[in-house]
């Protein structure tokens, strides 16, 4: 009987300190706890980063190769059907 005590008291231990590790809080350095970082510290970091795109510029992008939305679809569909005939003879 003293046996099943002495186990029943070491997994509640083990049980305590299991649950309290991990709730407990990860401190770094310039954090608060949480993970949040302090304001200040962020607006700095933003100060540091350039400016480099332009918002005011419109940039058009092409694709070099014309291709229709129909077609797309068709493709994706026969792809589509074309696994499902291959999972169907398996």
């Amino acid at each position: 009987m003293s046996r099943h005590v002495t186990v029943v008291l070491l997994l509640a231990i083990v049980l305590l300190l299991s649950s309290h590790m991990i709730h407990g809080q990860h401190w770094s350095y310039g954090l608060r706890p949480g993970g949040k970082r302090e304001v200040e510290s962020l607006q700095e970091s933003y100060a540091e980063v350039p400016n480099e795109v332009s918002f005011t510029e419109l940039q058009h992008l092409e694709c070099s190769i014309p291709q229709n939305r129909i077609s797309l679809v068709r493709d994706a569909l026969m792809n589509w059907l074309e696994g499902e005939n291959a999972r169907k003879k398996i």
